[in-house]
């Protein structure tokens, strides 16, 4: 009996030291090491197969304020103290004058109501465009990306400009949804032409006055007229100048051979059928330096962006 008492003690000691051992070795949440979501990164493929870091966006990035709303792919934020552009990677929205801009625009407004983003840089498009725009995916303080959302509810259009990008395939994909749903500007007849004026008949010539015939004149002794009157020699009769037309003749069609007007305000993005004979013109006529017909909106070198 004894014998098991001595066991049982030992026993009891042996399991006391092994649980004290573990406690003591267990380190104190303290000593823990934090995590940081702002240090967290990704690793993605680069274009040439090497792997590259990229920052997550996500709320506890860095926010900034956003101190304007330029139109559906382009804000002002206070980065730094300064203000700075940013144009959104991977979307195309509609210029001022084209179908949807003011739906764009005020969308945008509204999905950055909050008034403060967090940006994300694409080192395979650059830091920035020719413009020294910022280039960046923009997100909300929810982490929304603010091009998907566009793209996604019909208010712009996926846009690759040289080559592909991070969230090339979610746009492509959003697009193609918005499509089938006929959501904003695919909706039936959202962007449709409007009938053209009924042409106004010309006026009716005004009526000709009829003069009273002069009177006869008494009759003269012509052979002492001549004889008076040295003769004269015949001039001949000046032919009528031709009236200018008053009618103004609607402005020429952009020809291809290259022959365009460029000193005034003649064509606008109705007049062509495709961004190829758009941006021919506005290259012709000097680009964004002299951009006389407004066919360039938001300065960045493409003319009527919306056309297929």
């Amino acid at each position: 009996m004894l014998k098991h008492v001595i066991y049982g003690f030992f026993g009891l000691l042996a399991a006391s030291v092994i649980a004290l051992a573990i406690y003591v070795d267990k380190p104190s949440p303290s000593e823990l090491p934090a995590f940081s979501e702002q240090n967290e990164t990704t690793f993605v493929e680069d274009e040439f197969g090497q792997e590259a870091s990229v920052a997550v966006a996500g709320s506890s990035s860095k926010l900034f304020k956003v101190s304007k709303v330029i139109d559906g792919d382009t804000i002002s934020i206070l980065k730094d103290g300064a203000t700075e552009t940013v144009r959104f990677i991977g979307v195309n929205a509609p210029e001022t004058g084209q179908c949807y801009t003011a739906e764009a625009t005020q969308k945008l407004k509204t999905l950055l109501a909050s008034g403060s983003v967090s940006l994300e840089l694409d080192t395979s498009q650059g830091e920035r465009d020719k413009y020294d725009r910022l280039l960046a995916y923009v997100f909300t303080e929810s982490g929304q990306n603010a091009a998907r959302v566009l793209i996604e509810g019909g208010f712009a259009k996926e846009y690759t400009y040289s080559r592909a990008y991070k969230y090339q395939a979610d746009f492509k994909a959003a697009q193609v949804s918005a499509q089938a749903g006929g959501k904003g500007l695919w909706a039936p007849g959202a962007c449709a032409k409007p009938a053209s004026a009924p042409t106004t008949p010309a006026s009716a010539p005004a009526q000709m006055q009829t003069q009273p015939a002069p009177a006869a004149a008494a009759p003269v002794n012509t052979e002492a007229a001549k004889q008076q009157t040295p003769p004269k020699e015949e001039e001949p009769e000046e032919e009528p100048e031709e009236q200018d037309e008053e009618e103004e003749e609607p402005p020429p069609a952009p020809a291809s051979s290259g022959s365009y007007t460029c000193s005034s305000n003649t064509y606008n993005c109705s007049d062509f059928s495709t961004h190829a004979e758009a941006q021919a013109v506005f290259d012709a006529c000097g680009g964004v330096g002299n951009d006389v017909h407004k066919l360039d909106a938001n300065k960045d070198g493409e003319a009527c962006e919306s056309l297929p």
